[in-house]
């Protein structure tokens, strides 16, 4: 490993071959036992005879004569390159996989804010499969490159980190071209807002679409609501996205009525997006908020608007909840705290 013949490393003390001897033998000479033996599996690097470092797991121990003074060292040094390129290789796939889910959160914000959220889902076709397949190679070689680590197969974690990065490579692409539908979000501080006044101003891209689809708005704000303080534009994000759920849920529907209601629960404020459609089936409740899942067709959806909605509602310190009932509609409650101040 080291490049020495059997009589050349014998000949050694063992602090000449320590690329930093310091790390074991602090401020001490050669000839002297300043380190506390026994050392176990400690991660430094040997030094070739051409100069070059390795890295190894090193443990050491002393040889005592018959009258217990030291004479020598044992020492046991496993090779850990392949280890070490193999944690590289980790490294570099987990900060793909950073810089990938970083753009995705990015994307996803400007899916939501930007006005032309209603007709995403047909610029979009297909997104949703063309993200899901990348992902599921990735959790699939990632876990099994946990096992191959256990085992000491380095070769073949390495193959598995290759197809990773290349998974992660082709999400990347996707949500590059996300990017375009979208701009970049300001930075928008949160400040005292009147729910209701949200509320209307949400209905502001709305209107016309309802108005065409024949499809009857009721709205019933309480008086007097606190203030609450919030992010305006991303409270009005959810809304949008619950206005845009509950309209396409009507599409098919004889009776096509959203009733919007706002009100205060003791310690909650509350908004309230009911649609007359045909509720959400029993297989799919667990699966409401989950990332890219959506019931809509190929072209029509991406999955994204719940998923995102609920996470604006835990920053604001609040809650998205549901109530379905198959063939009688579907309300989504957004639940605020009331401002202590």
């Amino acid at each position: 490993m080291l490049g020495y013949g059997e009589e050349e490393i014998y000949s050694c003390h063992i602090r000449s071959l320590l690329a930093d001897p310091e790390e074991i033998w602090p401020a001490a000479g050669e000839g002297s036992d300043t380190v506390q033996l026994p050392l176990a599996g400690v991660e430094l690097e040997l030094v070739t005879r051409d100069g070059a470092a390795i890295p190894v797991l090193f443990s050491l121990t002393g040889i005592a004569d018959d009258d217990n003074t030291l004479s020598g060292y044992v020492c046991v040094a496993q090779d850990i390159r392949q280890r070490k390129e193999a944690e590289e290789k980790i490294q570099e796939m987990n900060d793909h996989l950073t810089k990938i889910n970083h753009e995705l959160q990015v994307t996803q914000a400007q899916l939501v804010q930007s006005a032309k959220l209603a007709s995403l889902g047909e610029i979009a076709t297909g997104i949703t499969h063309a993200l899901n397949q990348p992902l599921v190679v990735i959790n699939l070689n990632a876990q099994m490159g946990i096992k191959l680590l256990e085992r000491d197969k380095y070769k073949e974690v390495l193959d598995n980190l290759t197809t990773i990065i290349d998974q992660v490579r082709r999400a990347g692409i996707i949500t590059d071209h996300l990017k375009i539908f979208g701009r970049n979000p300001d930075t928008i501080n949160k400040t005292p807002e009147d729910l209701n006044e949200i509320v209307k101003d949400s209905f502001i891209l709305f209107n016309e679409q309802l108005r065409l689809r024949a499809i009857e708005i009721r709205l019933n704000l309480a008086d007097s609501l606190p203030l609450f303080t919030c992010n305006r534009i991303q409270i009005e994000q959810v809304i949008t996205n619950l206005l845009s759920n509950a309209r396409d849920e009507l599409e098919d529907c004889a009776e096509k009525i959203i009733t919007v209601q706002t009100h205060q629960d003791k310690a909650s404020l509350i908004i309230e997006i009911a649609d007359t459609g045909q509720g959400i089936s029993i297989d799919c409740r667990d699966r409401v908020f989950d990332p890219f899942f959506t019931t809509k067709e190929v072209g029509r959806g991406t999955g994204l608007g719940l998923a995102i909605s609920y996470g604006i509602m835990e920053q604001h310190n609040g809650r998205l909840e549901f109530d379905t009932e198959p063939g009688k509609g579907t309300v989504f409650r957004m639940i605020f705290p009331v401002n202590e101040e």
